[in-house]
Order: structure tokens, then C-alpha cells, then sequence
């Protein structure tokens, strides 16, 4: 009866069949193709010994299959409508669940189909590790399944539990407050704590990776003070003893155990402030007043909503276990922690913050190293410093200088500091933002942050960093000379290397056979791909795979917008065998399985774009003055032909050439537009990467649009009367600049911009009672400036003080409740082209915010096509743009074209 509740077909082909139809007229991309739109999920699975892989299609209309493939007989299984949990660690089973009902697919034994239980809640699974699965069912009865065995254990009034990272020790709290602990493999049971009936509760429970070590709250009532809380700890080698109570500290209440350090010498914690500061409120006859004052370290505002400010209310802190000594790691106001000893150490670093949201006080932040054991703080250095990483053996702390622009190590007992990169190129390490231009147009490649940090090689103890394309090896005790151990590889072909298996600083690198997996990004074709990294063989980097594909993007910095930056590959952990996913513009993301990245097999063939007028892309590229080579993407219709003339939208941001072979899907406008529905309706988008001068948003943004337009304008098939502008939030402003500032433009949209710099700079954040932070600091960090200090430069960059230059018939998007940018942004701009008598229309949706979804993203991708459709194409008015609307009007008319005469 149970094997009903899931339908399993056993299909006998290689792949999926794609989803198209042959022979039919493709339709255009519109709302009933969004609606009903297939995709492939990121959610895959991939058994341990490589010969197995689960995945999920869905329909596009919340139905989805999950399909099991066998790579040994290429059979492929299809279960519906199932969530997938996890193989097991054997690669035996497949575990799934259906409702709150949890199974599992016998993979040997003729896809046996076993019930396992009914889960309220179950502990997430690790495919690589996890040997049990553990979930309560109802009446509190915990359920311990043991995956590969079938063996399920049941354990009754249980209200919390903790299974050890070990796998083999289960800690268990039962309805009569006592804390047993049980060896999964022998199935004994150990009584660690018995509740008096003075407690009340025993909870939080931890324990270490071990499970030797454990820790838990109880808490209870004592005379004269409720909810006094204790901290128990136990040990196998110490029996159980009784740590911390809050009833003996007069400045603390305990508030949550979060781990043991991984030397087990401490507990990781919280604590609360007795006795915490109270907002004002008023008393009876007395004035409701928020007193606002320049020396306050944080605006009213922010305050009153979030609670703000230097002195918290809760705080870290860590317990010393042999001494049973409590140290508050953020004792001062401003305190916060930078870095923590991950394997072992006992000292932390603390950055001391005193000037609040006040930023143009630009005082340097204080460092300290703090002892766990003493609390004793000693004074580090000052600086642009970044990136802190303590060494595995607590020697060192290593450190990225701004100002030197160099990574430096600290050794902790000598108080020496070493620069480690002293031997290469200052700003070799710094994080590179390639978009940012000095005043005087040159190209900056020197932030004051570093690129970024990999990990700990745990062969030789080094850390691994990067510069802008490639990894280097840092050794802490500067005995050994940085290391490039890419080859300079990737700065000498223009490509970024990344780790596909992205690891904490804290933390080492993931290994096999000596060997990292990177994924690769072109810097100049966009090419995608993955190589293989042998640390033994003092080789470059072999390349895999490489192509006009996106694979997966992700680990990038700085490579701007995005519409898919793809899955990470999956490995099998005891094979060779990877699933990746591909996808290009003109092809959706489907899977694919290798082991050698010669031959592949395909997974999936979920090809929906080609029952449509569907689009490709190609990389165009541009010179700004100056000779500063830039890109954009231009889209162009699957059937283009280049004899005709198309009217073309321009959408900007910053940059959208990293983009150029990610898959877009079609979608409901939001804000920006969707460019797969434009295309479809016969519309070229160019998305331009715009390289930003220091202090100037707009002008950058128009430099960018003209420079590109001179380029499209050799284009035959451009008509360069018909070219519409879109643009949003950060770009919404530079829409309003740039139609304030040239009429290049026959139609643009401005959606949730800022269109006064001045006003804009000195508002809140947020919207109606919950306006919040000052935008302030935003701006001054845009342009470089403040107000005072430079007004034209503002004026310049306020768009509404140029209205009457505006042409264009200009679209605004800016909804009431917008909690991003200020909705009296767009009022502004708004009421200044009525006042002007400029064709203009303002789009408030009552229900919305920054963005919109739902059924008004529908009205919202309609009213934007009928706008460009009339401006672009000719096409008659609609309603709505002729007579505006009445909050009683019948919204269907308002969408009705209006026949004007030639």
C-alpha cells in the first residue's frame, strides 16, 4: 500500500527526449511561454562510486519529475513528483521523500522500494558521510535509520537530540529531562545527566566532532530568581561537572552554546547583559519625542528600528573549561571580532569601532589580539589592513596591507612582521576591479583589499591566495619565497582561475591526489571551462574543458551582472566521473556526465527555446575616449537578418559581458526588462560594460551609451532613430542622466532611480516608518565628494535639474513602498516633466517595492512593451498612454490600442 504513494516507470533510453516539436512555427516568447517555461534544477545528486546520478525537471508549472540514471546500463528511472534527499554512503540506496513520507530505492536489489517513515522534521544529510538518517515522526518519537543496514531504531518522548559528527555516538533528551548517550554500534546507553525537579528544561545540546566531549543548558527556577540557567559539561575521561550558573554573575545571563573550539579547550557562547539599555518611551502627559543630536554615533532613526548601536546586548564569548574562566570577547563599545583560531591558539583579533554610521570622521579602526585565557588585549597594528587568517598552528596571523599592498604575516610570540609578497609587484594581490577609471580616464588596478584567500594546503602547511588570475602558495614563516602555483598561467592567456570546491580561509584545501579542480573564466572571449591543478608536478594547469559555455561562474569578483553563473560541477567522491551542467545563450542549462571531459554523456535534452523566436548573442566591442576598450553583448533575433532594420534597446547597470553565454530565461519584467521577450518581438538589446570614472556616475554611464552608439551606427541593420533606453535602481539614475544630457534616444525607462543627487544623498533608507540609515555615506562613496565640498559635482549628477533638456518620452517605474531608493525620487522627476510639459508617465505599484512580482510584473512587462512597441515601432497608442488612469478604470482598456490617423 505504502509503494502506491510513488509512481516509478523504468524508461530504456539514453536521454531525455528534448523538448520540442518538430516541424511546427515557432511562436513568440510571451506570457503563456513564461508561465509554462521547463528547466532543469541545480538540486543533483551524484553516488559516491560515480555510477549513479538523481535529478529534477520541472514543467513550469510547480510539477516536477526526478529521473535516476545507471551509467553502467544506461536505464534510466523516472519517480514522480519526488524531493530528492541522498545516496547513501554504500551507494546502495537512494533516499527520497513524498509529502512527509521518506523512502528508499534499493539500487542492487531490483529497485526495491522500502518505507521508512513519516517525518515532521529530519536532520539534513550529507551524501558523502552520513551513515543514519534521523527524523522525528509524530508524538515525539525519534526515528534513527540506519541507511545502509535498513535498520531502523525507535526512541520514545524524545524532545532533542544530537547525532555526533563521528557518526557512532546519538545524544538524546527525553520528556523526563535526563541526557543519555548512546553507541550507535554497540547500541549501549549511557545516563550523562539526571533533571532535579527544580529544573525546568535541559537543552542546547553540543558536542564535539568526537563525541567524547558534550555540553548542554539547563535551566530552572531557585527562589527569588527565575530561569537561572547552568552550563554542563561532560568528558569521558572527567565524568560530568557543573561549569557556569547564571545566579553567581551579577553582569551576565547566559544566552546560547554554539560548539566547542576544534582544541576542545573552550565552549563557543553568548551571553546577555543583565540589566539592557531601554528605549524611551513616554509617560503619561508627556511629549512623544526621539531627541536627535550630531554627536550621536547613529542616526535616530536606525536606532529606534534596529536597535543600534556601539554597546551590545548580546555578545560572543568563550569559556575556558579546565579553568572555568568566562572571557567576553567584545568587552568595549565598538568591539568586534575579525578572526578566530580554527585549529589551535588562544588568541582572537578584535577590531575597535567608535564612530558609528559617522563615517566622515575616517578614523582607522584599533586592532587587538585578545587572549582567551586572560582577556588581555594587545594592541596590533593600524592600517588599511583586510583578510586576517590565524595559521592552523596558531603561530601566525597572516594579513592583507592595503597600504603596502602586500600580504604580511605576524607571528604572535615574537610580535616579528614579515611581508611575505615583498619580492613581487606591489597590488599583485589586490582585488582587481578592471570597470573603475581614475579621474583623469586611466584604468585603477589597486584596491586596498586583497583578491582574495583559497585556503591551507595541508600538504606543507602554506596558504593559498589569489592575485587577479592565479594562485599563490605563501608560506607563514617566510622560509620559502612566494610560489605562483598556476605557472602565471592564467595572467599570461587573460584567464581568472577559481577552486570549483570553494573553501572557508578557515579551513584546508580539498585534495585528491595532490591535485586541485579550478574553474576557469576568459577575461577577453568569456570562455568557460575547468582544469586540473597538480600541486606535485610543478607543471601549468591542464585544461579539461574550455568553451563558449557557462559552466559556473560564481567564485568571480567583480564580473558583474548576472542572469545564471551555472552549477558546481559535482564530482563522485571514489570515481572519476563529474556532472556538470552547460548552457549558452541560445541553449538552457542542461547536464551532462564525463569522466574524461573528451566524451560526454548527455542527461538532459530540456531545449524549450526551440519552439520559439528565440536569440543569440555576440561579443561587440567598443573604445571609450581616451582609447579604454570596453564590451557589451548585442542580442540579436535566431532568424536575424541582417538586410532589415531593427529598432534596439539599450539596458545598463554596471558591467554584462561576463554574461554573454549565460542562458536567460523568460520571465515577467521586474524592474529591468526581460531581454528574451524583446528579442522575440523583433526588438536588438546591447547591454554595455560601463567603465566608471571616480566621482562621476552619469557622465560615465553617457560616455559608455555614446561611445557604443557611434559603433552600432556603422551597422546597417541598426535603425538609428529607434533606439530606447532601460535602466534600474543604480542605472535608473543614469537613465535620467543620460536622457537629460543627449537625444540619442526615442523612448526610455527609468525605473526606481535617484534623480537629485542633493536630496537623494541627505534621505533615508527605507520607507515610511521604517526609514532607517542614512544614504549619505553611498553617495559620498559614489563621487568621491561631499556636497560641500564639491557642489557642482553634485549638480552635475542630478538629473532633475537638467529636465527641460529631457526629449525623450520617458517611462518611470518608482512604487511608494520601495525600501532602496526614496520614492519622492521619481515624484521629483515626475513632477518636474509635467511642469515641463515633457510626455511622461509614472507607474506606482501599491504592492511592490524596489522591484515588482506577481500580477504586477505582468501589467508591468505589458504596459513596457506597448510603451516601446508605440515609440520604437509605430505601433498605436495604448490607451493608458493617452488619458493616463483612474483608479476605477477597467485595467483591460486601458491596454487597448488607440488607431491614430497618418
Amino acid at each position: 500500500m505504502r509503494t502506491q504513494l510513488t509512481r516509478i516507470v523504468i524508461l530504456f533510453v539514453i536521454g531525455l527526449l528534448p523538448f520540442v516539436t518538430s516541424g511546427q512555427i515557432k511562436k513568440v516568447v510571451d506570457s503563456s511561454a513564461v508561465v509554462r517555461w521547463p528547466w532543469v534544477s541545480k538540486d543533483v545528486l551524484l553516488s559516491n562510486d560515480g555510477r549513479y546520478v538523481a535529478y529534477t525537471i520541472s514543467n513550469g508549472q510547480r510539477r516536477t519529475s526526478t529521473y535516476l540514471k545507471n551509467f553502467d546500463n544506461r536505464r534510466i528511472l523516472e519517480i514522480d513528483n519526488e524531493k530528492l534527499i541522498s545516496f547513501s554512503n554504500s551507494s546502495r540506496y537512494l533516499l527520497f521523500e513524498r509529502g512527509d513520507s521518506i523512502f528508499t530505492l534499493d539500487l542492487v536489489n531490483d529497485f526495491k522500494l522500502t518505507y521508512v517513515g513519516s517525518a515532521t522534521y529530519r536532520q539534513p544529510m550529507s551524501c558523502r558521510s552520513d551513515k543514519w538518517l534521523c527524523f522525528f515522526e509524530p508524538k515525539k518519537s525519534l526515528i534513527l535509520y540506519d541507511i545502509d543496514e535498513g535498520r531502523k531504531f525507535e526512541f520514545q518522548q524524545v524532545i532533542a537530540y544530537n547525532l555526533c559528527k563521528n557518526q557512532s555516538s546519538l545524544l538524546l533528551i527525553d520528556s523526563s529531562k535526563t541526557l543519555s548517550l548512546i553507541n550507535l554500534p554497540s547500541q549501549t546507553r549511557r545516563i550523562i545527566y539526571r533533571g532535579a525537579d527544580s529544573v525546568t528544561n535541559v537543552s542546547n545540546l553540543i558536542a564535539n566532532d568526537s563525541g567524547d566531549k558534550i555540553a548542554f543548558i539547563t535551566s530552572g527556577t531557585l527562589p527569588f530568581q527565575s530561569d537561572d540557567k547552568s552550563i554542563y559539561y561532560y568528558s569521558s575521561s572527567r565524568g560530568l561537572k557543573r561549569l557556569y550558573s547564571d545566579n553567581k554573575n551579577q553582569q551576565y545571563v547566559l544566552g546560547d552554546l554554539f560548539g566547542f573550539t576544534n582544541d576542545g579547550e573552550y565552549l563557543k557562547l553568548t551571553l546577555k547583559y543583565k540589566k539592557t539599555a531601554k528605549v524611551n518611551t513616554p509617560e503619561k502627559g508627556n511629549p512623544r519625542l526621539d531627541l536627535w543630536s550630531y554627536t550621536d554615533t547613529f542616526l535616530q532613526s536606525k536606532r529606534i528600528n534596529e536597535g543600534a548601536t556601539l554597546q551590545r546586548n548580546v555578545f560572543e564569548a568563550r569559556l575556558n573549561i579546565d579553568e572555568n574562566s568566562m572571557i567576553n570577547l567584545v568587552p568595549k563599545i565598538g568591539d568586534a571580532v575579525e578572526a578566530y583560531p580554527w585549529k589551535i591558539g588562544d588568541y582572537y583579533l578584535v577590531k575597535n569601532d567608535t564612530q558609528g554610521d559617522r563615517f566622515w570622521l575616517k578614523d582607522i579602526d584599533s586592532l587587538f589580539l585578545v587572549s582567551m585565557k586572560t582577556g588581555q588585549r594587545q594592541p596590533f597594528l593600524k592600517g588599511a589592513l583586510s583578510s586576517f587568517v590565524f595559521s592552523p598552528d596558531g603561530r601566525f596571523l597572516l594579513y592583507y596591507d592595503g597600504k603596502l599592498q602586500h600580504f604580511c604575516s605576524y607571528e604572535i610570540s615574537s610580535r616579528r612582521i614579515r611581508v611575505l609578497t615583498e619580492s613581487l609587484t606591489p597590488g599583485a594581490f589586490a582585488n582587481d576591479f578592471e570597470f573603475k577609471l581614475t579621474e583623469n580616464g586611466k584604468m585603477v588596478v589597486v584596491d586596498d583589499r586583497s583578491a582574495g584567500i583559497a585556503g591551507w594546503n595541508p600538504d606543507d602547511g602554506s596558504l593559498v591566495v589569489y592575485d587577479q588570475f592565479d594562485l599563490w602558495s605563501l608560506d607563514p614563516s617566510g622560509l620559502r619565497s612566494p610560489t605562483c602555483l598556476t605557472k602565471k598561467f592564467g595572467r599570461g592567456n587573460m584567464i581568472k582561475f577559481r577552486l570549483i570546491a570553494a573553501t572557508s580561509k578557515d579551513s584546508f584545501l580539498e585534495l585528491e591526489s595532490h591535485k586541485l579542480y579550478l574553474v576557469a573564466l576568459n577575461n577577453l572571449n568569456k570562455e568557460n571551462g575547468i582544469f586540473c591543478l597538480d600541486l606535485t608536478s610543478g607543471t601549468s594547469p591542464q585544461s579539461l574543458f574550455m568553451g563558449n559555455y557557462t559552466i559556473y561562474t560564481e567564485p568571480f569578483q567583480n564580473t558583474g551582472r548576472h542572469y545564471d553563473q551555472g552549477m558546481k560541477p559535482l564530482k563522485a567522491k571514489d570515481s572519476d566521473r563529474w556532472v556538470i551542467m552547460l548552457q549558452s545563450c541560445q541553449k538552457s542549462p542542461n547536464l551532462f556526465s564525463t569522466s574524461n571531459f573528451v566524451t560526454f554523456d548527455t542527461l538532459t535534452t530540456i531545449y524549450p527555446e526551440q519552439n520559439y523566436k528565440w536569440l543569440k548573442s555576440e561579443l561587440m566591442r567598443f573604445k571609450l575616449e581616451g582609447g579604454i576598450a570596453s564590451q557589451g553583448v548585442l542580442y540579436k533575433p535566431d532568424n536575424f537578418d541582417s538586410s532589415k532594420k531593427y529598432p534596439l534597446i539599450f539596458i545598463i547597470y554596471e558591467q554584462f559581458s561576463t554574461s554573454l553565454n549565460e542562458y536567460i530565461r523568460p520571465e515577467f519584467s521586474n524592474g529591468m526588462i526581460n531581454i528574451p521577450w524583446f528579442v522575440s518581438q523583433g526588438y536588438l538589446v546591447f547591454t554595455p560594460d560601463i567603465h566608471f570614472r571616480v566621482g562621476e556616475i552619469g557622465k560615465s554611464a553617457l560616455r559608455t551609451v555614446e561611445s557604443a552608439v557611434a559603433v552600432l551606427k556603422s551597422y546597417k541593420f541598426v535603425d538609428q532613430t529607434r533606439l530606447g533606453l532601460v535602466g534600474h535602481s543604480f542605472s535608473g539614475q543614469m537613465v535620467y542622466h543620460i536622457v537629460s544630457h543627449t537625444q540619442l534616444f526615442s523612448a526610455a525607462i527609468a525605473g526606481a532611480g535617484v534623480s537629485d543627487m542633493v536630496s537623494g544623498s541627505l534621505s533615508l533608507s527605507g520607507y515610511g516608518l521604517n526609514k532607517k540609515a542614512s544614504r549619505l555615506p553611498n553617495a559620498e562613496s559614489r563621487l568621491n565628494t561631499s556636497l560641500w565640498a564639491d557642489r557642482k559635482r553634485y549638480i552635475e549628477e542630478s538629473p532633475i535639474l537638467f529636465a527641460d533638456k529631457i526629449q525623450a518620452p520617458l517611462l518611470i517605474f518608482h512604487s511608494q513602498i520601495d525600501g532602496g531608493v526614496p520614492w519622492e525620487q521619481g515624484i521629483e522627476m515626475f513632477v518636474a516633466m509635467r511642469r515641463l510639459g515633457k510626455p511622461s508617465w509614472m507607474l506606482n505599484y501599491r504592492s511592490s517595492g524596489h522591484i515588482v512580482g506577481g500580477l504586477e510584473a505582468v501589467d508591468f512587462t505589458k504596459r513596457v512593451e506597448q510603451f516601446f512597441d508605440h515609440y520604437l515601432k509605430d505601433s498605436p497608442p495604448p490607451r493608458w498612454i493617452i488619458s493616463g488612469t483612474n483608479t476605477w478604470s477597467n485595467f483591460s482598456d486601458e491596454f487597448e490600442l488607440v488607431p491614430t490617423k497618418k
